[in-house]
């Protein structure tokens, strides 16, 4: 089948304080949205009228008030938390949704984690709110349980861990440990036959969790039918791998249609050619080259700021270098594009910031379809 046999809508809008970018198909409709400056005790009275459909993931990133977690993120009606230090920040969040015949609920530990469904190119499988085993081990055996428990969940829905292409990863007290989870994560990766596959795009960023774990996660997984569907690891241009530092994740993967793409961006920072930490102490210059990858990035599938359907970035010192981030994006043009920022550590002592994005388009008459 090809892109003409099916009746697609692409549509983008803002409405008060949400941003909704809805991608409909013959087989299904897929929803995100994102909220930003939420009155704390309502942020979630319209979210169900807004979504419709199946309520895959539910990121919300609040104050440390009430009933609401430090910087929850809420796979309804379960939620877990992430630490933040801007207390009296109001709400945002993120929500994907699904509506489509095939949607299911993922079950896991007695409780809905996410959803699996399929259309006519592919099955997926989104799950989060996943933790490890055993909460007193240490923090390697937590990161290698939580690899487990995300491959028992895949292979419970007719997935393998081959299958996913991206991950988010929230390790309280990264820059303690980070070197242990990317040891962790290669071995693991080896192990499964994943660098003969598809290597997932991936967010590492540092936060706590009310569990007290000492890492929680969220996945993405795709099963493409035939050859309708693709999926393709894409580099930094501007970057080196992030595997010849010793980090084993996908700068980005790219989920490529008839006549559309699907793009998921890894966590963007200031980082170098040759994989070192470049502008330190400038958060500036850290921002403006973070943001000249991230371009760079989405424009090898022909896609730019205006194609982002999801993005979070996160700051170090957030009060102080927010200011700093919307002035560059004012003096470079960016369109206003679904985005959540968010005060976390990011993976390195010298990073000030990160940016991860989702994106897609279709294809243009004139665009040729990428090899």
């Amino acid at each position: 089948m090809t892109a003409k046999d099916f009746p697609q809508t692409l549509s983008r809008s803002k409405t008060g304080c949400w941003q909704e970018v809805r991608l409909g198909l013959a087989a299904c409709e897929k929803t995100v949205l994102t909220g930003n400056d939420l009155p704390k005790d309502r942020w979630n009275a319209d979210v169900p009228s807004r979504a419709g459909g199946r309520r895959g993931m539910q990121y919300v990133f609040g104050p440390a008030r009430g009933e609401m977690p430090q910087g929850a993120i809420r796979l309804l009606p379960q939620q877990h938390g992430i630490t933040l230090s801007d207390e009296d920040a109001p709400v945002s969040c993120q929500l994907f949704a699904i509506e489509s015949e095939q949607a299911a609920p993922v079950i896991h530990a007695g409780r809905e984690s996410g959803t699996v469904w399929e259309d006519d190119f592919a099955r997926y499988c989104f799950v989060g709110d996943l933790y490890p085993t055993d909460f007193r081990s240490t923090e390697g055996v937590q990161c290698r349980q939580l690899y487990e428990v995300f491959e028992r969940v895949l292979e419970a829905q007719g997935f393998a861990f081959t299958d996913c292409i991206r991950t988010w990863l929230y390790p309280s007290a990264v820059l303690e440990w980070y070197d242990t989870l990317n040891e962790v994560r290669t071995r693991f990766f080896a192990e499964r036959g994943v660098f003969d596959r598809i290597v997932p795009a991936s967010t590492g960023i540092g936060a706590g969790n009310t569990r007290g774990a000492a890492i929680v996660g969220s996945l993405l997984a795709v099963q493409p039918k035939g050859d309708g569907v693709t999926l393709h690891r894409l580099p930094s241009p501007l970057q080196c791998s992030a595997e010849n530092y010793g980090s084993s994740f996908s700068r980005a993967v790219a989920v490529r249609y008839p006549g559309w793409r699907e793009l998921y961006v890894s966590g963007t920072a200031s980082i170098e050619p040759g994989g070192l930490t470049i502008h330190v102490g400038d958060i500036e210059k850290q921002i403006q080259l973070s943001l000249d990858v991230m371009q760079a990035i989405l424009a090898q599938e022909g896609l730019g700021w205006a194609d982002v359907s999801r993005s979070i970035a996160y700051f170090k010192h957030k009060a102080e270098h927010l200011p700093v981030f919307r002035q560059i994006a004012a003096e470079r043009g960016l369109p206003d594009f679904p985005l959540v920022c968010f005060q976390a550590d990011v993976c390195r002592h010298d990073l000030l910031f990160e940016i991860e994005a989702d994106a897609m388009a279709f294809l243009s008459r004139s665009q040729p379809e990428a090899a």
